[in-house]
Parts: structure tokens; sequence; C-alpha cells
């Protein structure tokens, strides 16, 4: 919570360093940051969500309708910019 947008890119840095070292490792992380996902790829980052309070969806970014848009931007960017609903449609 509230990690500059430079130590996040560090700290991205280091999870990579760690799963170098350990490669049967996994790491899953949460959040909000449109500079953290700029350090990943569209494939990397999913979005989820429970529209209507019903089941909860997850769909990687790269799935979104507008590829064209999304070469456009970065990760971070795109994210943002998108908004919400696409991933349930």
């Amino acid at each position: 919570r509230a990690l500059h947008p430079r130590a996040q890119g560090e700290l991205v840095a280091m999870l990579r360093e760690l799963l170098r070292q350990a490669p049967r490792t996994q790491i899953v992380a949460t959040s909000h940051s449109p500079y953290m996902a700029d350090h990943f790829s569209p494939d990397a980052v999913v979005v989820i969500s429970r529209p209507d309070g019903g089941d909860t969806v997850a769909r990687p970014l790269s799935e979104h309708p507008d590829q064209k848009l999304l070469a456009a931007m970065t990760t971070g960017e795109f994210l943002h910019a998108s908004g919400a609903g696409w991933y349930w449609r």
C-alpha cells in the first residue's frame, strides 16, 4: 500500500529474481496500481470482478476486445482507461 511507483518496479525486479532462483515458485499478487501493471504483459494481468453479485469472473487483460488500443498503450494505461464491464460479456 502506498508504495512509490519506482519502488513498485524494484519490488517486481526482486520477485523476478526470486523466481529465477526458485523456478517452481508461483507468486500471486493483487494491486490497483496501473504503475505496477506496467511491469507485466497483458497476459499476466488478470482482471477479477463479481458482476451484479453473481459468479466471480477472471479474465486476462489480453482478452479485451480492443486489441488495437491495447497495443498503443502501456499495460497500466490500458488497464486504467479500459473501464469495467468488458470481462463478463
